[in-house]
């Protein structure tokens, strides 16, 4: 198992683990960041465990991702009406005059 991670200066490290106990062996730079301050962080360097951990002195407040409902009283947009039952549809000759069958007398 591999992951290939960004870590806060914005270098990547590719992080290789072991597939049975999950244990990370390996931590390369893969990738430099273009404002990393860190000199030890160059393409091929080992990177220290607790380089990958998160600053302690960062807080992060949790996102958390909502669906949002329509309101109550929106209308949804109208569906075509087509007749039930395989029926033809009735043709119109406009709005508020439509052409009806012709009834049997």
């Amino acid at each position: 198992m591999s992951y290939t991670l960004t870590i806060p200066c914005g270098c990547s490290v590719y992080v290789s683990c072991h597939p049975r106990t999950r244990v990370a062996h390996a931590r390369i730079v893969e990738r430099r960041g273009a404002t990393c301050p860190t000199r030890r962080h160059a393409v091929g360097a080992r990177v220290w465990l607790w380089e990958l951990l998160p600053d302690p002195s960062y807080s992060a407040s949790p996102v958390f991702a909502v669906e949002e409902r329509q309101p109550r009283g929106l209308v949804r947009p109208a569906q075509p009406r087509w007749p039930r039952g395989g029926r033809e549809a009735v043709p119109s000759d406009g709005p508020g005059i439509s052409v009806g069958r012709a009834s049997r007398e």
